[in-house]
Parts: C-alpha cells; structure tokens; sequence
C-alpha cells in the first residue's frame, strides 16, 4: 500500500461514525517511489500501528525454542 492509499482510508475513515477500529488487517507502507517505509498501517482506517524496527526488536526479546 502507498502513503498515497493510506491518506486516502485515514481520511475515509475519519469522516464516518463508526466505533474504534480494532486494526485486524496489516499492511506494509511503500513510497512513491515503491520503497518500504518500514511502517506498517491498518487496511481499514490507515492508521500506522507498528515500525519495522520495533516489531524486529520485539522478535529479538521473544524466547527461541529448539
């Protein structure tokens, strides 16, 4: 998904009376250019919900199992 397309659904989303988006859905941002941002945005109202570098830091923390 663009930076473009999320603007787009944050916008869209901003404008209806709807309850708290649960951010289910996940996407990848890309520039304009189609390369990553890092960030990752929900599909249904465009809000950015994680950083790449935060989620690789968070894998880091986890425990490995064998």
């Amino acid at each position: 998904m663009t930076s473009k397309q999320v603007a787009f659904i944050r916008a869209r989303w901003r404008g209806q009376l709807v309850e708290t988006c649960r951010h289910l859905s996940l996407e990848l941002e890309f520039n304009n250019e189609g390369d990553s941002t890092g960030n990752y945005v929900c599909i249904v109202c465009g809000e950015l919900v994680a950083q790449r570098s935060l989620a690789l830091d968070t894998e880091d923390a986890s425990p490995r199992t064998r």
